[in-house]
């Protein structure tokens, strides 16, 4: 959770005005709070207590299949085998996780019949420290800065593959963060959408229920799904290097902007804005 020093609004600068209203959508894990390294400490402790110790070489793997399930591995899609594998068991919707977790299971060398326990025992420990996950250095000060400037220029808003009720579980002991970004509809999680990121179906609904037009949104993110999301409907896009991808990484994926993190994006806003 962020330190008591991010609840000070003093030193907030006034709000400045904008030509125009912005939509500024955020990816939740990798982007806004430090999320991704849960599973793969769970998950190794709960293979202990089935008796499977997991090598280096499969801790690997595991990230390799996590990466390309969610953002589309080095390619920004799902690889075909994964598509065809998830397709079956619902990977665009409430299913992901599940799914991931399966895949998981096989490559440690779970058996058939402690398949099934094992994956429900992972995400009971994962959604038990859940809301202790962290939010990245400053993201919250900076968040309300950014609010505290723009209040009347902005709407924010989060286009995530969590699941939505989950999203609300992670923030029950830090409940003014989600408030930052106004209404509840405006987090939108994988079960409000029939296709999750890389599709821009997030970002529409956001631009639609605002209605600010994509091209006067900016999409912020740590993977290539994030981008080419944003980059599909015209929106200004920026990665951030939080995530599995260093800057020059996310410079491949073409976003207009690449930061090392949301705080020195918002540090840049007046930049960015004066795109459009």
């Amino acid at each position: 959770m962020a330190s008591k020093e991010y609840e000070n609004n003093r030193d907030l600068e006034p709000e400045k005005e904008i030509d125009g209203p912005i939509g500024v959508i955020f990816d939740l894990d990798g982007t806004l709070s430090d999320s991704l390294n849960l599973l793969f400490e769970v998950t190794p402790s709960v293979a202990q207590d089935f008796g499977v110790e997991i090598s280096e070489k499969q801790k690997q793997i595991m990230d390799e299949l996590v990466l390309d399930a969610m953002c589309g591995g080095k390619s920004g899609k799902p690889s075909l085998l994964i598509k065809l594998f998830f397709s079956v068991l619902g990977y665009k919707k409430r299913l992901l996780y599940i799914t991931i977790l399966l895949k998981i299971a096989k490559l440690i060398g779970i058996s058939r019949l402690k398949r099934p326990s094992f994956m429900m025992r992972v995400q009971e420990e994962f959604k038990r420290q859940a809301p202790h996950i962290p939010l990245f250095d400053g993201v919250e000060q900076a968040l309300k800065k950014l609010r505290g400037k723009y209040d009347h220029g902005i709407k924010m808003g989060i286009v995530s593959t969590t699941n939505t009720d989950e999203i609300f579980h992670r923030f029950e002991e830090n409940p003014k963060f989600l408030k930052l970004f106004g209404d509840e509809s405006n987090i939108v999680g994988r079960d409000k959408v029939k296709e999750i990121k890389p599709s821009p179906e997030g970002i529409l609904i956001l631009s639609e229920k605002w209605e600010i037009p994509p091209e006067r949104l900016i999409m912020i993110g740590d993977t290539k799904a994030d981008i080419f999301a944003g980059n599909a409907v015209g929106a200004l896009t920026v990665g951030v290097s939080t995530g599995p991808f260093v800057p020059e990484e996310l410079k491949q994926f073409e976003p207009d902007f690449v930061f090392t993190s949301v705080v020195e994006f918002i540090n840049n806003f007046d930049v960015i804005i004066g795109r459009f």
